[in-house]
């Protein structure tokens, strides 16, 4: 099947196939108009017979992972390498990985109020200070990731089929599901994707996270190399043997990132036009809202972001980087246990102690966006976490649990069902709802859109073969 993209005032969304279920990628404008435009997509997507988005962050029964088939985007040498990169995800990581899910927050500062910001700061108000603070935020997100992963995982448990043989440390909950005890996200914890080989891009400057990220690309691994570039029929099997294939390959809580043109590779762009905004990515889907967020996580979200912006974080060493990595890993494991410490600075700590820390940091904030607003609520999202991170019980991944345990419907059941029936409940919602007039020729015209934008990718990949625009790729790295 191929891919589809509707793009209309900024709205894209791009759909796979993947077993019976589709992957998706469900992309929106300002945040004030997110939730509207990721009801519409819903919408647009529950049109299709009696399809439905399992709304999950781990995937429901999986009958056979080899036959997981990899997305389709059409036959540019753009598609095709976007294909390839996929293929060798499969290949390193499995083709099971490709059916976890997650919600990824972009955000962004409008010029004014940066320009305020280095007014007071007594600082000269240019792309590089824009750079500085939002390399600032980035550090302060590996710093706190645990917490977005405490708050609002929602992935503790699995269905049996996602290993299909494969070791792991999971207990069995019934004859299906597989869990951890107190878990919070098993798709943040070392299930998930997680790079491989040890490689750490720094955060400290953009200069050096580029510097970073563009080593990886270009430096060979053993590893993937004893893997093969092409297949036993002499097809590519992954664009290189490389520690990341591309930029996208490297896993973190937050990126740095710049809008691109067709082609362009992401470190290029940031070299050259510096930060436009970060890529928050640590959230599971929310699979108790129809969109997959709430609008209270959304605005703790913004909350969050001003924080680690606003905020000064001091430079990570490898240290840091570890200590941060291992926070999450616990969090995601054993987020809800009682007796989990976690380490700050070097210090042990708990995290009712460091959450409410942080929370309570995060209000003076909260107070200002309140002052701002006809109906103020920052506070009081607040003052809901902080009773959240006190109470383990509160969070989501405990209340998926007691649904599976049956303290919710009286009935226990496994993953499979829980996931899946909620996830048929929603798309019913959606179904039920439709499409106005005006919105079903919206997508006629944006259908037709993405036809003539992939007719024009086609006709730019004429007369350039597939390797040539794969070394035309690597070229921009190697000249930066």
């Amino acid at each position: 099947m191929p891919s589809i993209c509707l793009t209309a005032d900024g709205v894209v969304l791009k759909r796979k196939v993947c077993v019976t279920p589709i992957l998706m990628f469900c992309l929106t404008n300002h945040s004030r108009d997110t939730q509207a435009h990721l009801c519409y997509l819903h919408r647009v997507l529950a049109q299709d017979s009696d399809e439905y988005i399992l709304n999950g962050s781990m995937p429901a029964y999986i009958d056979n992972t080899e036959a997981v088939p990899i997305g389709q985007y059409g036959c540019s040498n753009a598609g095709q390498m976007r294909r390839l990169y996929r293929k060798g995800l499969a290949l390193r990581y499995g083709k099971a990985m490709q059916l976890i899910a997650g919600m990824h927050f972009n955000y962004s500062i409008c010029q004014q109020l940066f320009r305020y910001y280095a007014e007071v700061l007594g600082r000269e108000f240019n792309q590089a200070f824009i750079d500085e603070r939002y390399m600032n935020l980035v550090r302060h997100i590996r710093k706190y990731a645990w917490l977005t992963a405490y708050l609002f995982g929602h992935s503790p448990a699995v269905d049996r089929s996602f290993f299909h043989g494969r070791v792991h440390q999971l207990e069995v909950f019934d004859d299906d599901t597989l869990y951890l005890p107190y878990a919070t996200s098993l798709r943040m914890s070392d299930i998930g994707y997680q790079n491989k080989t040890g490689h750490l891009v720094t955060a400290n400057t953009l200069a050096q996270y580029v510097d970073d990220l563009k080593t990886a690309v270009l430096t060979p691994s053993k590893a993937y190399e004893k893997l093969g570039l092409k297949d036993a029929k002499g097809n590519y099997q992954q664009i290189n043997t490389n520690v990341l294939q591309i930029e996208n390959e490297y896993y973190t809580p937050a990126r740095p990132k710049q809008l691109m043109v067709s082609g362009e590779a992401p470190v290029k762009a940031l070299a050259e036009r510096g930060i436009a905004y970060v890529e928050l990515r640590t959230l599971d889907i929310n699979c108790f809202e129809r969109t997959g967020i709430s609008q209270m996580q959304l605005d703790f979200l913004e909350l969050f972001m001003l924080f680690c912006l606003f905020t000064d974080a001091p430079e990570f060493d490898e240290a840091a980087e570890t200590e941060a990595k291992s926070n999450m890993a616990k969090t995601a494991c054993c987020g809800r246990d009682p007796k989990l410490t976690l380490t700050n600075n070097g210090k042990s700590t708990s995290i009712p102690a460091w959450g409410s820390e942080i929370l309570q940091a995060m209000r003076p904030i909260a107070e200002i966006m309140d002052s701002e607003k006809h109906r103020p609520h920052y506070v009081s999202i607040i003052e809901r976490q902080i009773d959240v991170v006190n109470n383990p019980s509160l969070t989501p991944s405990a209340r998926i649990m007691a649904n599976l345990r049956g303290e919710v419907t009286g009935h226990p059941m496994t993953y499979h069902r829980f996931i899946t029936e909620l996830s048929r409940q929603q798309m019913k919602i959606s179904r039920d709802l439709g499409l106005t007039y005006a919105e079903k020729a919206k997508v006629a015209r944006d259908a037709q859109l993405s036809l003539e934008k992939e007719k024009f990718l086609l006709k730019k990949s004429q007369g350039i073969c597939f390797a040539d625009y794969l070394a035309g790729y690597f070229a921009q790295l190697e000249e930066l």
